[in-house]
């Protein structure tokens, strides 16, 4: 599981990159209109972030498909995750008859391998990077593990023997190691046109071990997120993963309060937009 020489080189070779050449590399400079805020079509009322989209964007796919005024961005850093999301692989093989998935390459959501909404990209930007506490104005380039039959196992953190025992997946084939583009979320976050939006509506985060990373990595832009949905454990199959009991105690200590767990899945909903929990849109899969 050592990184290859070239790789480590290559990811050496990035970072000493400047700083504009690496946004620029990563995407980042792409979302940005002339005024450098992310770019937000003007008849869209809330944001809404799906942060881990796997191959399909199961979450983003509802989300669009519930509203039609909602700009939702994706992020994703899986090679293999991007070209299926381009590609429909997950939508049009099925996932399941109740889960719909996305194809960005013809702008349209599947389900049940039936077109069911059209004309996506005026609504959702895929956002090729991921998310870490790298700091703010700090992008990085770092290892990421892609793990073989599950993509959306893949992480910024090294799986642990348990998940590839578990997975039945033998020592040679259980994953390759590529470098991706890591931004802080501060960095998004500063960057939405605030003169247009009061909060962002609903953030929901599966990295594989990185979600109170990204958190925190948020800074004081947490407390702008109303509804909030995290991974909240990873059963030790990532090394360097939160544990259940840190991410939950950082979220009742930054004023957010416990909805409901099912699962690895708890929800969260800001405090001080109580009073908001039956009037603004809040779903996931």
């Amino acid at each position: 599981r050592a990184m290859h020489p070239d790789l480590k080189k290559d990811i050496k070779n990035l970072n000493a990159l400047s700083i504009e050449k690496k946004y620029e590399l990563i995407g980042f400079s792409n979302l940005l209109d002339e005024n450098k805020k992310i770019k937000i079509p003007e008849n869209i009322s809330q944001i809404k972030i799906d942060i881990g989209l796997s191959f399909s964007a199961p979450n983003a796919s509802l989300w669009l498909c519930e509203t039609d005024d909602r700009m939702v961005f994706g992020f994703e850093p899986s090679p293999f995750c991007t070209a299926s999301l381009v590609k429909g692989i997950g939508g049009r093989n099925g996932i399941g008859e109740h889960q719909a998935a996305m194809c960005i390459g013809e702008g349209v959501i599947y389900k049940n391998n039936e077109i069911v909404e059209s004309e996506i990209n005026n609504r959702f930007t895929l956002v090729q990077c991921a998310l870490d506490d790298v700091g703010k104005h700090n992008p990085q380039f770092m290892t990421f593990y892609q793990t073989l039959g599950d993509p959306g196992c893949s992480s910024l953190s090294m799986p642990t023997d348990k998940l590839i025992s578990d997975a039945k997946r033998n020592e040679e084939g259980a994953m390759g190691v590529t470098g991706v583009g890591v931004i802080s979320f501060y960095d998004f976050l500063e960057k939405i046109p605030w003169d247009r939006f009061d909060f962002i509506e609903q953030v929901k985060i599966d990295t594989q071990g990185r979600d109170l990373n990204i958190l925190k990595s948020s800074e004081e832009y947490l407390q702008k997120i109303v509804f909030l949905q995290v991974e909240n454990s990873t059963n030790g199959e990532y090394e360097d993963s939160h544990t259940k009991e840190e991410i939950h105690q950082f979220l009742i200590d930054n004023d957010f309060k416990h909805i409901y767990t099912i699962d690895v899945d708890s929800s969260y909903i800001n405090s001080k937009y109580f009073h908001l929990i039956d009037k603004l849109h809040n779903s996931v899969v």
